[in-house]
């Protein structure tokens, strides 16, 4: 400030001070006023009062500063998330359509680096939708797996988009928020077609393919797919006109026989998966069969990060040779009454092993059980040898809570259906959790009419 200035404020100053000090004077009502805070004052000079007063507020003043430092304020610019919880404030369809692109596909974590990229690359196509004015109802994912290469795991998905015959606005709209949200992605035209009046783009992150879009300028629905969009998936399908069917699976049961009696109270079908070694096996596999529930064993199998995460007793192990695979897996059979299949609880290093799971499968056959593939793991090789070992199988599709709260799990749920509208069936997992056995309930009102809950043993086929 130069000097001048500061003289003129100096004078302004005094003169402020000198009105200020006439007023008091001359008003007894405001001398009466002051005098309460002119005692505080003086009291707070003294020497140790103010020590203390000060020290205090130094400390308050470290306590935000270290607050602030420990979480800093994340920006549109700095974190893609920030930006979309900002922007669903003002649109709240964004959080929703964001939340409905991705599957968290696996039961277990991974550690996928590419996945920040895709997320990323999910937020630009939501912004490049909302721009284009797409509804949600005009967008239609007809396929979310689970993919792993040398830089890990990562989510693909095929998205169908209804974008009108112009489509090139679309894309441009695309490209920019790409350049804004998406560092590193990029946009490009496939050569593969897809249907009259549609042509296929994908998004690569990190030189990955990511995404397929397929832009066509017709409504974007659930029906537009079909089962060989799906490839792997060996289930009945659906004839003209019947329903789709969409079965319902809920593990780790055996232990909170109050999760029990609340699922066998519900009005559709749901598959009691039940921990063979747990508290309540029996009891709770005896409760599902008399409400009229499928009854499956939940073989706990064992995890990559074993001993850290440990699958529970009786577990299933790559140590343990094909004879003590074998006894293990008859010995669950024997504990969950009423059963006709089995299912891996945790597995992500146990189902990827093809002498583990083909020894496990082996006394299935006996008992005339089928498989479920939980698919905790893209790797997963269950399914394939119980195919192998000619017993019926199936793989999962969708987790229901890995996000428990009950507004992700009614997601999930509409996830669901739109599979199963897709391919005919659909295979949804979840967990005994207040989230979910509350969205099961509010579900039910609002479900589909085209979408029936069915069992697994509704959907097989023989291998």
């Amino acid at each position: 400030m130069r000097r001048s200035s500061l003289s003129g404020a100096c004078v302004k100053a005094r003169r402020a001070a000198g009105f200020l000090r006439k007023f008091v004077s001359t008003t007894a009502a405001a001398r009466y006023t002051l005098r309460p805070m002119r005692d505080v004052l003086r009291y707070l000079a003294r020497p140790g009062v103010f020590i203390s007063v000060v020290g205090v507020l130094v400390l308050v003043a470290a306590a935000c500063l270290w607050r602030g430092m420990r979480q800093p304020e994340k920006t549109p610019e700095s974190d893609p998330v920030a930006a979309l919880i900002l922007t669903a404030e003002a649109d709240g369809d964004v959080k929703r359509i964001l939340s409905d692109m991705v599957d968290r596909a696996f039961e277990e974590d991974l550690g996928a680096p590419l996945e920040d990229g895709v997320r990323q690359a999910d937020f630009a196509l939501v912004q490049a939708m909302l721009r284009s004015d797409i509804l949600p109802e005009e967008a239609a994912v007809e396929k979310v797996e689970l993919r792993h290469n040398e830089a890990g795991a990562y989510h693909f998905q095929r998205v169908r988009l209804a974008v009108g015959k112009d489509a090139g606005l679309f894309v441009a709209m695309l490209e920019d928020s790409l350049r804004a949200w998406a560092d590193g992605a990029e946009l490009a035209r496939s050569k593969s077609g897809g249907g009259k009046g549609a042509s296929v783009w994908t998004i690569s992150v990190a030189g990955v393919v990511t995404h397929e879009l397929v832009l066509a300028n017709l409504p974007a629905t659930a029906g537009t797919g079909t089962g060989a969009d799906a490839p792997g998936r060996i289930m009945r399908r659906r004839a003209p006109g019947e329903a789709a069917r969409l079965v319902i699976v809920i593990d780790d049961l055996g232990e909170d026989m109050g999760a029990v009696r609340t699922l066998t109270r519900l009005p559709f079908a749901v598959t009691f998966a039940v921990w063979p070694r747990s508290t309540h096996a029996k009891r709770a596999a005896e409760a599902g069969h008399a409400a009229g529930r499928e009854v499956i064993v939940h073989q706990p199998t064992e995890p990559a990060q074993y001993p850290e995460v440990n699958p529970g007793p009786g577990a299933l192990y790559v140590s343990l040779s094909d004879a003590e695979i074998e006894a293990r897996v008859r010995d669950s059979l024997t504990r969950v009454p009423f059963a006709v299949g089995m299912n891996n609880h945790m597995g992500s290093r146990f189902s990827r092993d093809r002498r583990g799971t083909a020894a496990m499968v082996r006394p299935l056959k006996d008992h005339g059980f089928f498989v479920l593939d939980s698919m905790t793991h893209p790797g997963s090789v269950l399914y394939g040898e119980a195919r192998n070992a000619g017993i019926p199988s199936l793989k999962r599709d969708i987790f229901l809570d890995a996000d428990p709260s009950r507004e992700s799990v009614l997601r999930q749920l509409r996830k669901a259906e739109r599979i199963a509208l897709v391919t005919g069936a659909a295979i949804a997992i979840g967990h005994p959790l207040p989230g979910t056995l509350a969205a099961l309930k509010e579900w039910d009102a609002q479900r589909n009419a085209q979408v029936e809950p069915a069992r697994l043993s509704d959907i097989l086929v023989l291998p």
